[in-house]
């Protein structure tokens, strides 16, 4: 999911966030008479409440709790206090886009966000009907007001570069005509 505005580093914006990533988890596909969400299909991790792999958004939603201004956030490293001696860093390198920083270092700015949710490629095409549903479904159902939502999976790349293909053999073909 790639998410893009004007500035995403704002309460307002942010809450739109967290309200994506929720509808995000709690989709629900009907596949041969079977409810499929998110916890269906997704990779697992034993490190996480929800048991699959976090994509970073629970960090900034924690960040936010603990300072309602959001000035604390550091970039590239997000610093996180535990209470041990030296703090957690945790890259968001991967996370944020086109961000500005304060004269402290500290996020002033971001662009565009990436979340990522990972899915088990191999499990049953229950994963591959919730990702279609997903892609044709959700971003119908909700309209988001201060974000634009963009998503990329592996079956919609692979969809594409079918569509790539098709649309291009002609005029492989046809080259190969002229070279002869």
């Amino acid at each position: 999911i790639i998410i893009l505005g004007d500035n995403l580093w704002k309460h307002n914006i942010m809450d739109e966030i967290f309200l994506l990533d929720h509808d995000i988890r709690e989709f629900t596909a009907n596949f041969n008479g079977h409810k499929i969400k998110y916890q269906d299909v997704c990779i697992r991790s034993s490190h996480t409440p929800s048991g699959c792999y976090d994509n970073g958004l629970q960090l900034f939603e924690n960040a936010m709790k603990w300072n309602e201004n959001m000035m604390d956030v550091t970039y590239p490293y997000l610093k996180l206090d535990t209470g041990d001696s030296s703090p957690v860093k945790i890259f968001l390198g991967h996370i944020l886009g086109g961000v500005e920083l304060d004269s402290d270092g500290h996020v002033s700015k971001v662009s565009a966000m990436q979340l990522n949710y990972f899915l088990n490629a191999n499990a049953t095409a229950g994963t591959r009907m919730w990702s279609e549903m997903f892609e044709d479904e959700l971003l119908k159902r909700h309209s988001y007001v201060a974000i634009e939502v963009k998503v990329w999976t592996f079956f919609s790349i692979e969809r594409e570069l079918s569509k790539n293909t098709q649309r291009i053999l002609p005029y492989m073909i046809a080259s190969g005509f002229v070279l002869t």
